[in-house]
């Protein structure tokens, strides 16, 4: 298999590389770890992880809706730079 560039590159536009992750309590999609209510304590719902001078830069307040948008596709979560409320 040969390597493929990305589909998209960051720009002025579009400026992070996004990536995909899980908290490691909830295994695959969920859907049998969303089911204990322990697990479902330790992280209610999923979120936009930002590197803070990247959340400084933007504007971007922990608690705040991030949208998180490629050229392809986006959602919308609420954003975590590790500062703190």
């Amino acid at each position: 298999m040969r390597r493929q560039p990305p589909r998209g590159v960051p720009d002025e536009g579009y400026p992070f590389v996004l990536t995909t992750a899980r908290p490691e309590e909830h295994y695959d999609t969920g859907t049998m770890s969303r089911r204990s209510p322990t697990l479902n304590r330790q992280h209610p719902e999923n979120f936009v992880d930002i590197h803070p001078n990247d959340a400084e830069r933007y504007g971007v307040a922990d608690g705040d809706t991030a949208a998180a948008t490629a050229t392809a596709a986006g959602r919308r979560r609420r954003a975590d730079s590790g500062r703190g409320p």
